[in-house]
């Protein structure tokens, strides 16, 4: 064989081998291809390319704990949504969405996981983004996720997801906590329960494959915020001897919104709270008082999406506005056996105490806001003086100081 004839069969010999790996490659490529995609694409609703996934729940806090939870699974490749809810006891449940055993109408009607019998959740393989949340529906409204779980949305992404105040006129009988007998010198809006649960939020990123269990561990934690709120009642001196009973708050400026997973609050309308306040020492614990003390130290603790002030300091309805009644009795002169009980009631702007707390910050567009932290604390600094007949009003607030203003023309004996 001469020189020539060897070198032209190296040459085919190169390209043989040449062609044989590019071959090789593009059959590896097209295996690869169609393996994912078949996998990624299957819609059906039991596979062999798919995996079981479980729910379990850890709270920081026992007050913080709800049995009925959502969950939404977003498979991020390929997106596909499944939606279940859940107990946090048990972890059993049901499909709102990617199941065949129940709608979202079901849910929205008030039902829950008493007739759940699922304890896995059969899932398409894929890198998924699960996210929980509570479920109440005498407290929240969910209509951004009925409609995202009755339209499968693939378009809508979970940042998306808001969950709305529900709102009750004052004497509703769906409202938990009514006073048939408060007059509202702050009518500009309704009421949203009060001693609401925090709403709670955890996001888990995990895989779901072939042949192995998934259990999927959340310790959701507050999106919501929790205030301690203080003030004094000072008993006027040379005032006839009486005792403060009990005291009924009333806040405004509650963001009617938030947005699941940013936390985001939408102020654009605000609600208001009623709420219990208590008779405490130094220490916070609860004290009766008496005849003899000279003022009473106040306090009420809340759940709220956030605290909105009002535009200014000088509004007296809005956002932002206290609104308190206080049940006090005392002896009637004319007879010592008779005992006289009466209603004061009063309110307060908050503009600056609420500036000093700095409980929220407000986004560039000034049509959000976002807590700044899961807890803060409201301490009045002017105290609400009473004389046992009515609120005697504090000087105005010149000097920051937000000021009591008496709804005298509502005092009355009961």
């Amino acid at each position: 064989m001469t020189r020539e004839q060897m070198k032209e069969r190296r040459t085919r010999m190169r390209l043989a081998d040449g062609v044989r790996a590019v071959a090789l490659v593009s059959w590896m490529v097209l295996t690869a291809m169609s393996c994912t995609t078949d996998v990624e694409l299957c819609r059906m609703g039991s596979h062999p390319h798919s995996g079981g996934v479980s729910f379990s729940y850890a709270f920081d806090a026992d007050e913080d704990a709800t049995d009925s939870m959502f969950v939404i699974a977003n498979r991020i490749v390929n997106r596909r949504l499944s939606a279940m809810v859940v107990s946090s006891a048990t972890g059993d449940g049901k499909f709102l969405l990617g199941g065949t055993e129940a709608s979202a109408y079901t849910v929205a009607a008030g039902d829950s996981t008493a007739a759940a019998a699922l304890s896995s959740f059969d899932l398409p393989v894929g890198d998924y983004r699960f996210m929980t949340f509570n479920l109440d529906t005498t407290e929240l409204k969910y209509d951004d996720l009925y409609r995202f779980i009755a339209r499968g949305d693939t378009d809508m992404g979970m940042d998306e997801i808001y969950v709305e105040y529900r709102s009750y006129d004052k004497e509703e009988p769906g409202l938990r906590e009514t006073l048939p007998d408060w007059q509202d010198y702050n009518p500009y809006s309704g009421y949203i329960q009060p001693n609401m649960r925090s709403v709670l939020l955890d996001t888990v990123a995990a895989p779901v494959s072939v042949g192995r269990h998934l259990s999927c561990h959340f310790r959701p934690v507050p999106k919501t915020q929790n205030i301690d709120l203080y003030f004094n009642i000072q008993k006027k001196e040379g005032a006839a001897p009486f005792i403060v009973d009990s005291v009924m708050g009333e806040i405004s400026g509650l963001p009617y919104r938030i947005r699941l997973v940013t936390g985001d609050l939408d102020i654009s309308k605000t609600y208001k709270m009623m709420f219990r306040m208590d008779c405490v020492d130094a220490s916070g614990a609860h004290i009766d008082d008496t005849y003899s003390a000279s003022s009473v130290r106040c306090h009420g603790n809340i759940n709220v999406p956030g605290l909105v002030p009002g535009r200014s300091a000088d509004v007296t309805t809005g956002p932002g506005i206290m609104q308190v009644i206080i049940y006090v009795h005392t002896t009637n002169p004319a007879d010592p056996a008779e005992t006289l009980v009466k209603k004061l009631q009063g309110k307060i702007n908050l503009y600056n105490t609420l500036r000093d707390a700095r409980l929220i910050d407000y986004t560039d567009d000034m049509s959000f806001v976002r807590r700044t932290a899961s807890h803060g604390v409201l301490n009045i600094k002017a105290n609400l003086i009473i004389d046992g007949e009515t609120i005697i009003e504090n000087p105005d607030n010149d000097w920051g100081i937000d000021s009591w203003i008496s709804c005298s023309d509502i005092v009355v004996d009961i």
